[in-house]
C-alpha cells in the first residue's frame, strides 16, 4: 500500500472561497487537490454541507499551508471588522 503524501489542511464552505485559497496558496508553489460532494459541484452551493470543499496540500507543504492560511483567514476577518464598522456611521 502506498503512503498518502497529501494532508487535510481545512474544509471551507463555497467553491469561489476554495478557489480563493487555493489560488493563493498556488501563488506561493504550494500544489492543491480540492474535493467536493459530487451533487455539490454541480448545482452552485454557497452554503450548507453540499458547499464544503476540502483542501489537501502536499505533506512536505503543510506547515506553510497553515502559516499562509491563517494570513488568509486574518484577512477575511479584517475585512469583515471593517464593513461592520461602515454600518455604524451615519
Amino acid at each position: 500500500m502506498s503512503e498518502l503524501n497529501w494532508e487535510h489542511l481545512t474544509t471551507i464552505e463555497g467553491r469561489l472561497n476554495a478557489d480563493s485559497l487555493s489560488a493563493c496558496l498556488q501563488a506561493r508553489e504550494i500544489e492543491t487537490k480540492l474535493f467536493q460532494e459530487g451533487y455539490g459541484s454541480l448545482v452552485p452551493l454557497s452554503f450548507g454541507p453540499l458547499s464544503e470543499v476540502q483542501i489537501f496540500v502536499p505533506k512536505e507543504k503543510y506547515a506553510e499551508a497553515v502559516m499562509l492560511l491563517n494570513d488568509f483567514q486574518e484577512g477575511i476577518d479584517d475585512r469583515s471588522s471593517e464593513n461592520e464598522g461602515e454600518g455604524d456611521r451615519a
